[in-house]
């Protein structure tokens, strides 16, 4: 099983332009997230690996000099 984040999350979404939703996913969990390997059932590990492959763009930062960081990505619809 991957690594569940204890951390609380915060998502925020915004319309960048009528067909393009910017979205925000922050925590103040230390370390950047990691691609796991996953089960053909599991129910982890899928994370990044449906970001990379639905969004237009995507990124990770960290944010101030606390451990916590923010994945952003693009939707086009």
């Amino acid at each position: 099983m991957g690594a569940r984040c204890s951390a609380p999350v915060s998502v925020y979404a915004e319309w960048a332009s009528d067909e393009m939703l910017r979205v925000l996913v922050q925590d103040g969990a230390p370390g950047l997230p990691l691609r796991y390997a996953h089960s053909e059932y599991g129910e982890v590990g899928r994370g990044l690996l449906l970001v990379r492959r639905c969004a237009f763009g995507w990124g990770v930062c960290q944010h101030g000099s606390g451990p916590g960081k923010a994945v952003w990505f693009t939707l086009v619809g």
